[in-house]
């Protein structure tokens, strides 16, 4: 875990002053984004994207609002025609993204769109093959419908981003006929079999898809999120053989748990913000610890596939300001006695005008610590940051171009040693379980105004916290103070 020793002052100014980005998100979607009830009941959404990408966002200071309806593109197609297009879907911590009682969709302000096709379809048609579903459906094709989708979105709300959400397939398109098909749960064997499909014929069509609306619909801003193969390459790499298959599907659609819309949000996450998933985000005790004990590590896995997505003519498939001002070949962070040296070099510049060298900390945005010249070229840098903070330090470089455009780096960290830090797990509804706490603490929790709201003392054997009932939900910080230790804090979310 990423903890670090901060000032409440300090803590509280982040919370109010950093630069946030705001997101309006419908999704014309199915289970594969949205899965409720799921199999095994969890105590909120956790079996939705968007739940967790409230959760992300939240960490990392933005918003966002979401909502949706369900269905296949043929259907969200008959939607649009016959006047139909509503929010289906509502979170338990999302804010709505359109009052359609009061506003049409064109007053709803959408920031971005998210659309999915089936996941069962790809061995048998291609993107343009006709076909209908159900008695008496209109024959339209995966692209066709997918037009009228776009071009009614344009229509309402032009110059709304559009991402084509690359799901997961079902189990038996990884299996065709001679190969026998498997029985939930699925062996390791096939599910390496199901993971090297996802990322090759089932991603090829894809691929095709998104290729042929670039070149029908130039005009509009379509980008792709492929989270099925991403995923996959996760599975089949750096966490072979560690998750099992059950704690990630509950059958063979496949319809995810809790760990799998967790991961699917991540890459989500990425795609809608242009950003890493917030290395300070503490994973919740639903999502698999293998998960929770290597998040950072995966979060810069997601970037790392996402930033090398791209067109064969070399544009991003993911991002709206594709143009990288530079190609980073490597960057690190080193510690000297009390310093942190970052160093990173250049394969490759085209007009970029400066690195700025940006440090997060628990409970905290990225913040400005310096800023070094491009060359112009290829070249090896260096930046010492002479005042790191105890704990873990998380460095990333903000690239900015000579347009005024930026791209992000992925995330380093170097850890300075220090006091224990204080660690907060939420135990359900009110009740937490507090870690690193130190002998005669004084807790204090402060809302998002600075404003203390509860105070209690502690020592190390009173490890457990029950806030009262009369505190809304939201985000607080809790402060111990402690005789000869620096205040330490970390974050509480109170739930709904």
């Amino acid at each position: 875990m990423k903890h670090l020793l901060l000032l409440p002052l300090i803590l509280v100014s982040h919370l109010l002053f950093a630069q946030s980005q705001n997101e309006r998100l419908f999704v014309f979607g199915h289970s594969l984004i949205d899965h409720r009830p799921p199999a095994i009941a969890t105590p909120s959404d956790e079996t939705t994207v968007p739940h967790w990408l409230q959760l992300f966002a939240q960490e990392a200071g933005h918003t966002i609002a979401a909502g949706g309806q369900y269905g296949f593109l043929h259907s969200h197609r008959n939607n649009i025609i016959n006047g139909l297009v509503q929010p289906q879907w509502g979170y338990d911590i999302v804010p709505g993204v359109w009052d359609i009682d009061n506003e049409t969709f064109a007053e709803a302000d959408m920031t971005s769109v998210m659309i999915t096709a089936g996941n069962f379809i790809q061995n048998e048609l291609s993107p343009t093959d006709d076909y209908f579903y159900g008695e008496g459906a209109e024959v339209v094709s995966p692209i066709s419908a997918t037009h009228d989708i776009v071009d009614w979105v344009e229509q309402q709300e032009p110059g709304t981003r559009l991402f084509i959400y690359e799901n997961w397939p079902e189990t038996n398109l990884a299996f065709p006929p001679p190969m026998t098909a498997p029985t939930y749960p699925i062996s390791a064997a096939d599910f390496a079999i199901y993971n090297t499909y996802t990322q090759a014929g089932f991603h090829d069509w894809w691929i095709d898809y998104h290729d042929q609306l670039l070149a029908s619909r130039p005009d509009l801003n379509i980008r792709m999120i492929p989270v099925g193969p991403t995923l996959a390459k996760l599975f089949g790499t750096n966490l072979a053989n560690q998750v099992p298959y059950t704690e990630l599907y509950e059958d063979l659609d496949p319809h995810g748990r809790a760990t799998l819309y967790f991961l699917a949000a991540m890459v989500t996450y990425a795609a809608l913000y242009q950003e890493e998933p917030p290395a300070t985000f503490v994973v919740p005790n639903i999502v698999h610890e293998d998960i929770r004990n290597n998040y950072v590590a995966i979060s810069a896995f997601i970037w790392a596939e996402l930033q090398a997505f791209n067109t064969p003519a070399g544009e991003s498939r993911v991002f709206s300001d594709a143009a990288m001002p530079v190609s980073l070949s490597s960057f690190t962070a080193m510690t000297d006695q009390d310093k942190v040296v970052l160093s990173w070099a250049t394969a490759s510049e085209n007009g970029t005008d400066r690195f700025v060298i940006e440090r997060q900390v628990e409970s905290a945005a990225f913040s400005e610590i310096g800023s070094v010249p491009a060359a112009g070229n290829p070249s090896d840098y260096q930046f010492t940051d002479d005042d790191p903070l105890e704990g873990t330090n998380m460095y990333r470089l903000r690239i900015v171009d000579q347009d005024g455009s930026t791209t992000f780096s992925s995330v380093v960290t170097a850890e300075i040693s220090g006091t224990t830090s204080l660690r907060v797990v939420n135990r359900g509804g009110r009740q937490f379980q507090l870690y690193g706490l130190a002998a005669n603490s004084q807790l204090s929790l402060v809302d998002g105004n600075g404003r203390v709201v509860f105070q209690t003392n502690r020592q190390p054997a009173e490890a457990t916290l029950d806030l009262p009932p009369h505190l809304p939900p939201g985000i607080y910080y809790l402060i111990a103070n402690s005789p000869g230790i620096s205040p330490r804090s970390s974050r509480v979310v109170i739930m709904r």
